[in-house]
């Protein structure tokens, strides 16, 4: 029977180039319940990117240019199932303005 625990990713200020936020550890895998994205950057609405990585290093996204509101975050509640080694990767439009946070339940099998 696969044990589970909960865990949190984190990235405080996620960058223009993309930002690991998490990767399944081998012989494991996890659901992401919920991604949450904050703008810190006051004067303006920012976006931001988020995507898989498959170990076959091609790349799928979960959410292009998603609104995120100055001060106030920006919540993605649908759960997301990843395999051993994937990648859950953020890309912000403005460096170092977005912080994200995402609830993961990790599996053993």
């Amino acid at each position: 029977m696969a044990t589970g625990i909960f865990k949190n990713a984190k990235v405080a200020g996620a960058s223009t180039s993309g930002t690991t936020l998490y990767t399944v550890p081998s012989g494991k895998y996890a659901t992401i319940h919920a991604i949450y994205c904050t703008n810190k950057y006051n004067l303006e609405d920012l976006y931001v990117n988020v995507e898989i990585i498959d170990a076959s290093s091609n790349s799928f996204f979960i959410a292009y240019l998603l609104p995120v509101t100055a001060n106030i975050p920006t919540v993605l509640e649908r759960p997301i199932n990843l395999n051993a080694s994937e990648v859950l990767k953020i890309t912000a439009s403005r460096a170092t303005s977005i912080d994200v946070v995402a609830s993961v339940l990790e599996f053993t099998p």
